[in-house]
């Protein structure tokens, strides 16, 4: 008897995340799972896919992201699901949307502030009431919503970046007690980060033996990805031991050029702290620049109130004015000859050559646009002038329309978390759409890993250098996240797992967005299928929402 399905996607080469090689196979899809995966099934379908020269595998599963407040006033996700994410841990570097008052709130880099009147009400307090509006909202992918301790610590102490009093201490434990109890999956924190750059590793690991009565995984933005970086790593592997939790750390890279190395010590350090069966996992960001806000980060003196976290756009106009001033070109350029380096650049331990190489010209208006591409540096020399002058000139005449990348990180060390198997990859992202970028909830400008991370890695790290065999890649994209936050029933193509797939074309997959133009959707993901529902397909959104906010009852559902 012939079976009925909703869709029949026949012919595919079948990559199923467990690591095994493609092969050809049929994939069914019923009531949003697999219902049958084999070679030539016989069956009628509302919906017939011809993926003969197509491969299809698992929905990725995004392990580090920001689109707890993203998806929430945005609920298709266009940036995540046009690459092929049908699944993104959120809540992540100590920051969600729970629990949420005037205290708590202040301290989100994601809190949509100022807002839209179109926007949603943000009108809840606790986790239950976040995950209450956030289903009615509806999404266009899966989440998994962490609390955040810096969030839950921000409740405590509002701006105060201390020591907690023992009264304090145990108001935090109740706060992270209440959200787990209420569904939160894990824990995650951010001590690099005020408020909670004070907590130690004692009052870290009080917070993780709550996690460890409920379940679930903490996720540490460690202290340091710079010159301290290793031991920071070694810090939250000895806090989530302590506690018993399972441990991921978050995009773990090191930068500054002086402390290249530490990356690849790092990962050897979590292996043999695997082989004492410590359970450790990680994930990394696969690209070896920092944002485009990392060139007014940590070049621009403090008078200019420059925030990061915030957009480019309106702060290089205020910028640019200041700088019409008489004299003001002038002092910013001696400022910067003298002292090219901020507290951050500093804490990276950039030498003021290394900042000069490291920054790379990456779009330009009229006067800067025979240097685009071009390191700082070169580009001085070619205009005869210091980078300093350089940067201060092409700020005052070209405004935002100078972009700027630092290369900071090490390509050895990212091969290093290539080949470690326990590493899974992550955009360090927030959901948007083409419309929304800058908005306040996501003006972090945009890099194009906003659009193109896991394209990325299958057409530059896969197809082109052989880095990574398809499969493994597939695994780590899919499979070893599920496994890590215990998402039962997703990341591998199996009969009555949740239909999350991608359709994608092997020869073709990759990023199309560049550091000068980062809004592109990536080439060859042909279709992504969300619980069984098809959300993307041949470059448009289908506006089904049939994303599910996982909370720790429902990873396993």
């Amino acid at each position: 008897m012939l079976g009925t399905y909703d869709v029949l996607i026949a012919g595919a080469t079948v990559y199923d995340g467990t690591g095994a090689p493609g092969r050809k196979a049929d994939v069914a899809v019923k009531g949003g799972r697999i219902a049958e995966v084999g070679q030539n099934i016989q069956a009628t379908a509302a919906r017939r896919i011809d993926a003969a020269n197509l491969a299809v595998s698992p929905g990725f599963i995004d392990a580090h992201a920001h689109s707890e407040f993203g998806l929430f006033i945005n609920p298709p996700g266009e940036s995540q699901v046009g690459q092929g994410i049908t699944t993104e841990i959120a809540g992540q570097c100590g920051f969600s949307p729970f629990p949420l008052s005037s205290r708590a709130c202040r301290h989100s880099f994601f809190w949509p502030d100022p807002r839209r009147p179109e926007w949603p009400e943000l009108d809840w307090q606790d986790a239950a009431g976040y995950f209450k509006r956030a289903r009615s909202r509806g999404m266009g992918m899966n989440l998994v919503p962490f609390l955040g301790h810096l969030s839950a610590r921000a409740e405590v102490v509002g701006d105060e970046d201390r020591p907690l009093l023992p009264a304090e201490l145990r108001r935090l434990l109740q706060i992270i007690d209440d959200a787990l109890a209420q569904g939160a999956p894990g824990l995650s924190s951010g001590v690099a980060y005020k408020p909670s750059t004070a907590a130690d590793a004692a009052e870290l690991t009080d917070c993780c033996r709550v996690l460890s009565r409920h379940g679930g995984v903490y996720a540490a933005h460690v202290r340091s990805y710079e010159a301290g970086a290793l031991a920071a790593v070694k810090e939250a592997v000895e806090v989530a031991a302590a506690a018993g939790v399972p441990l991921q750390v978050s995009h773990l890279s090191v930068a500054g050029r002086a402390n290249w190395g530490q990356g690849a010590a790092a990962f050897e350090y979590i292996a043999a702290e695997r082989r004492r069966g410590r359970r450790i996992t990680a994930d990394v960001i696969p690209y070896p620049t920092q944002g485009l806000w990392w060139g007014p980060r940590i070049v621009l003196p403090s008078r200019f109130k420059y925030d990061w976290r915030q957009a480019w756009g309106p702060q290089a106009r205020r910028i640019q004015g200041e700088l019409q001033a008489a004299g003001a070109v002038e002092r910013l350029a001696r400022e910067l000859e003298a002292h090219p380096l901020t507290d951050e650049a500093a804490e990276l331990k950039l030498r003021p050559e290394d900042l000069w190489a490291g920054l790379h010209i990456v779009s330009a208006g009229a006067a800067g646009a025979d240097l685009v591409g071009l390191p700082l540096e070169e580009a001085a020399a070619r205009r005869g002038v210091t980078p300093g002058r350089l940067w201060a000139t092409l700020l005052a005449a070209d405004g935002e329309a100078m972009g700027t990348v630092l290369f900071s990180t090490d390509e050895a060390d990212f091969q290093a978390a290539a080949r470690d198997p326990g590493t899974a990859f992550c955009t360090d992202t927030i959901a948007t759409s083409p419309d929304l970028v800058g908005a306040s909830f996501c003006g972090i400008q945009s890099h194009p890993r906003h659009w193109g991370t896991f394209p990325r890695v299958l057409g530059l790290y896969v197809r082109e250098q052989g880095i990574l065999t398809l499969a493994e890649a597939i695994r780590r994209m899919t499979a070893l996240p599920a496994a890590t936050f215990g998402l039962t029933g997703r990341g591998v193509v199996r009969a009555g797992c949740w239909a999350d797939l991608v359709v994608f074309d092997p020869l073709r997959v990759g990023e199309r967005g560049t550091y000068t133009s980062a809004v592109a959707y990536p080439a060859g993901i042909e279709m992504v299928l969300v619980n069984g529902r098809i959300a993307y397909e041949a470059g448009r959104f289908t506006g089904e929402l049939a994303g599910r906010l996982l909370t720790r009852d429902e990873l396993s559902a």
